[in-house]
């Protein structure tokens, strides 16, 4: 079975480009393609009952991809969303996250790499590079503290929790790491989402390190 991809594009050269590069895919279909936003949200409801995954570009001349990210909040549609963007700035990665998107891209990543860079986004719901870890930092800001993890009442298995999800493990592979079952994992993701009052995994792990209960340098393996 093929994921489904919804494109967003204005570029129409680089629309039927990406969408014949998928067409000679085992893995991947394109389902629906729009050349500007208003066309996109019109088939909202369409879109969020069969599409796997949305890629888009942030500029789309009649909108932009934070116009298009606040509609999918507002209709709690929760399909993750690549940006891919000619304009790539490394200073925004923290601002993309905060926006909700899975993942940031620039547009001359490799096609092989862009493709596994799919896979992850859909089996584990979002992707940082090494590179890009370190931007992450300034994306909120909030008091820091040793202490944090007694102030936000964060256990030692809530936070090897978040430390496996920084390193981009599934709840799966958490609970295999962990002997917890799958459900068991969910249940302390979501109790994590409120404490720290995130809304997904990348959110929760900037948290994290934001004050200071995980490393950077950590990460130097993944």
């Amino acid at each position: 079975m093929k994921y489904r991809i919804t494109l967003v594009e204005d570029d129409t050269l680089l629309l039927e480009l990406m969408t014949n590069f998928f067409g000679t895919s085992a893995d991947f279909e394109v389902i629906h393609t729009f050349a500007n936003g208003t066309s996109f949200q019109a088939d909202l409801a369409v879109i969020s009952r069969d599409t796997d995954l949305i890629i888009m570009d942030f500029q789309l001349g009649d909108s932009t991809a934070e116009e298009l990210m606040e509609q999918l909040k507002r209709e709690l549609i929760e399909i993750p969303v690549i940006v891919l963007t000619a304009h790539y700035n490394e200073a925004l990665i923290g601002y993309m996250v905060q926006m909700g998107v899975a993942c940031y891209l620039p547009k001359y990543v490799k096609l092989a790499e862009f493709h596994s860079i799919l896979k992850e986004v859909l089996t584990k719901g979002h992707y940082i590079s090494k590179e890009q870890f370190p931007y992450l930092q300034g994306a909120i800001q909030h008091n820091r503290g040793e202490q944090a993890s007694k102030q936000y009442d964060i256990s030692k298995r809530e936070l090897d929790i978040i430390y496996l999800l920084a390193k981009q493990c599934t709840a799966k592979e958490i609970g295999e790491k962990l002997f917890l079952a799958t459900k068991t994992v969910e249940n302390y993701k979501n109790t994590l989402f409120v404490k720290t009052e995130t809304k997904n995994i990348v959110g929760l792990v900037l948290w994290a390190v934001q004050r200071k209960l995980i490393a950077i340098d950590q990460f130097n393996s993944l």
